[in-house]
């Protein structure tokens, strides 16, 4: 008897979203393959998502050794394919040809079709940046290279490292719908101002946009009146504090969450909407940062105070006066009770005489009393504890743009799945920024594929009042497709060869927990387990 064992833990999860998707055929069909070629480049690429999402943690080019354990050619669809395909020449050479395409171009008519196709929301649309640092020299073939692997700000915190900035959009539903590479020293003042140009011309029906303060300046004004936006307005606009003071001072705050303690007051500033937002969570953000803040801010009050001490004045009102220039800046705290002291010396030479006169020579603060500013520091924790989301939406209620708003955590939470180890960070390994491109195009369309799986998983839990356990063994019905993904190690495929007897293919591995996390997450994934599935099940 011959036995073949081949592992398949999670990966027919992503092999059977990609064809689900038809990601490979959409490929295909814009980027030709050559006829002499065995890799298609929508295969190549979808092998690329499936390696990378498999834990691999190694070098991209390490990618055929990922397949010799794997099934390549059962996971693609087509068992032709073999391991020895994929060579790091060959994925190499496809992610430059995505960059011919245009990475943007490419991900945006690829993200447009699946959504169209499965339905997805694509009203508003969550725009943010990040950088990804690299090692070593890169050499680019084109004389005029639109982006750059180069220095600049870094939110890696790494400013000692070459760099490569990403600018990805996602929708409400936190599917990515776009995916735009920069140089590296490129500020996101400057992309959100390059995309609301673009959107301006290119969309006849722009989504919703939704940024953080740096998409809201003098210079985008311009553009506004032709798309709807929201954004957090920066804390250096005067008109800012003023509001947040005026909203504090006049009460009334309208209920966004009782729960939560969340409340809102809207103001009209010209064309747009200043929605004013108290919550309880950052009033205790600003309680703590003031527990930290005010210590320090003593501690510095006091060393200044010693060395006035060493200062010499002519008169007691300059004394007075520098003591208090002192506290004139400072936050937290107050001075009172300064004290001073007259200094006097003989008025002759040489050594005084018993009962000598002495006359006034100088003043100097010999103390004060440093005391928090207790109302100061009431109203501070109020004020801190409250932010401005502005919109120029005539019609969405005020609940709903604040909301909106504090959804943008959801493209935060995609560059944390891109920058996740376990996935294809790994991969930077790549010589030329057009590979290094096409790699973060390949990167965001893993993300799209783990959230339309994730998205599709939730959904059918919900619809059939089914749950999962977690980590710690309590059901959820909103599992982490990550989650799903450990649950599902340890299945095998198993080809047995009996003489005498036709061929076998069977699954080991499974349990009811295993087959269960399955059937929620549909047709396409079952048959790659051989699993009949047994629930409705919908994108």
């Amino acid at each position: 008897m011959d036995m073949k064992i081949e592992r398949l833990d999670h990966l027919p999860v992503i092999a059977g979203t990609l064809q689900e998707i038809g990601l490979i055929e959409k490929i295909d069909a814009r980027v030709k393959p050559h006829e002499d070629e065995i890799v298609t480049t929508g295969q190549a690429i979808a092998a690329l998502i499936i390696c990378g999402m498999g834990f691999l943690q190694k070098p991209l080019s390490l990618t055929p050794q990922f397949f010799e354990n794997h099934p390549v050619g059962f996971l693609l669809g087509d068992e032709s394919l073999k391991a020895k395909h994929f060579n790091h020449f060959k994925l190499g050479r496809e992610l430059e040809n995505l960059h011919k395409y245009g990475i943007e171009q490419l991900f945006a008519e690829l993200s447009y079709e699946f959504c169209t196709e499965q339905g997805f929301d694509q009203a508003s649309a969550h725009i943010d940046t990040t950088s990804f640092s690299f090692q070593g020299q890169y050499e680019t073939e084109e004389e005029d290279a639109a982006v750059e692997i180069t220095y600049g700000y870094s939110k890696d915190h790494r400013p000692d490292l070459k760099q490569m900035v990403l600018e990805m959009a996602v929708s409400n539903e936190g599917i990515p719908l776009l995916c735009v590479p920069w140089s590296g020293n490129a500020n996101d003042s400057h992309i959100f101002h390059e995309r609301l140009k673009k959107l301006k011309q290119s969309m006849d029906n722009p989504p919703l946009i939704i940024w953080d303060s740096k998409g809201y300046s003098q210079r985008n004004k311009a553009c506004f009146q032709y798309l709807n936006f929201v954004s957090r307005v920066p804390g250096t606009y005067s008109a800012h504090d003023e509001l947040i003071k005026q909203a504090i001072e006049e009460g009334e705050w309208m209920v966004l969450d009782e729960t939560a303690q969340k409340y809102w007051k809207e103001f009209k500033q010209q064309d747009e909407r200043w929605i004013v937002v108290h919550s309880r969570a950052s009033r205790e953000r600003s309680e703590k940062n003031l527990e930290k803040q005010i210590p320090k801010e003593k501690a510095s009050l006091t060393n200044k105070l010693k060395a006035l001490q060493r200062k010499s004045f002519s008169c007691e009102a300059d004394a007075r006066q520098a003591a208090k220039d002192i506290f004139a800046k400072a936050k937290y705290h107050v001075v009172s009770q300064i004290e001073v002291e007259a200094k006097e010396k003989h008025s002759g030479p040489g050594r005084p005489k018993k009962d000598s006169a002495k006359t006034l020579d100088h003043w100097r603060v010999s103390g004060a009393e440093i005391k928090e500013d207790e109302q100061k520091l009431l109203f501070l924790s109020e004020e801190e504890a409250c932010y401005i989301v502005v919109t120029n939406h005539p019609d969405m209620p005020a609940g709903d743009v604040v909301k909106i708003y504090s959804e943008q955590s959801k493209v935060e939470r995609g560059f944390r799945f891109l920058k996740d180890p376990q996935f294809f960070t790994s991969g930077m390994f790549l010589k030329k920024p057009e590979r290094v491109q096409g790699l973060l195009m390949v990167m965001t369309l893993a993300l799209m594929v783990y959230s339309i799986a994730e998205r599709k998983l939730r959904k059918n839990l919900a619809a059939n009042n089914e749950t999962l356990p977690n980590q710690i063994k309590q059901e959820t019905a909103t599992p982490t497709l990550r989650w799903v993904f450990q649950l599902l190690n340890g299945i095998n495929r198993v080809h047995l060869e009996i003489p005498g007897q036709s061929k076998q293919c069977l699954m080991e591995g499974l349990n009811e927990v295993k087959i269960k996390a399955i059937k929620q997450l549909g047709d396409f994934i079952c048959k790659y387990y051989q699993i009949e599935a047994e629930v409705p099940c919908s994108m």
